[in-house]
């Protein structure tokens, strides 16, 4: 083998290593830099853990009952007023929220739904009034709330329509 031949087999050697060596660089710069998703929670709860705000015996109570995993009102003739407390999804302490949602009954058209995302002291981070949109099995949807910090804790209040307005369940997700 001649010098030149050999001079040129290092001089290729030697630019094959640098584009690997480039190559290499590249990559590792486009991992560091490329976005990551989150993974998000996905928690659905039950109607059952909402609450009348007015007691069985008055007017506005009297009407609610629990039955297969949600909350309704048989009042033929009162709306009743419910809160739902969302538990934190699965001992989460931070992240933020990807959805919000709350599955209903809407016996009147007119059911709505205020889903109040809390911080730790109780201030109000995102409020959102929404609702059902129609009459029949709904999902009642928060939009603005998604993407809000959630730190502290949310709350969903309801008007239920009488004659069979349902609470069936909330789903939230969370981005980690």
């Amino acid at each position: 083998m001649d010098s030149v031949t050999r001079r040129t087999i290092e001089v290729s050697g030697s630019i094959t290593a640098a584009i690997t060596a480039t190559i290499a660089i590249v990559t590792a710069i486009l991992v560091a830099i490329a976005p990551t998703a989150e993974a998000a929670t996905k928690q659905i709860f039950s109607g059952t853990l909402c609450e009348s705000l007015y007691d069985k015996d008055s007017i506005y109570g009297a009407g609610i009952h629990y039955q297969y995993g949600g909350i309704w009102n048989q009042s033929t003739t009162n709306w009743a007023y419910i809160d739902c407390p969302v538990p934190r999804a699965n001992g989460f302490s931070s992240g933020t929220i990807a959805d919000l949602e709350v599955a209903v009954t809407d016996t009147d058209g007119d059911m709505w739904c205020q889903a109040i995302n809390r911080n730790r002291y109780d201030g109000a981070v995102a409020v959102e009034t929404a609702y059902s949109g129609g009459t029949g099995n709904r999902i009642i949807d928060f939009g603005s709330v998604a993407g809000t910090s959630y730190e502290g804790h949310i709350t969903v209040f309801c008007v239920l329509p009488k004659n069979g307005g349902k609470v069936h369940s909330i789903s939230v997700d969370i981005n980690e």
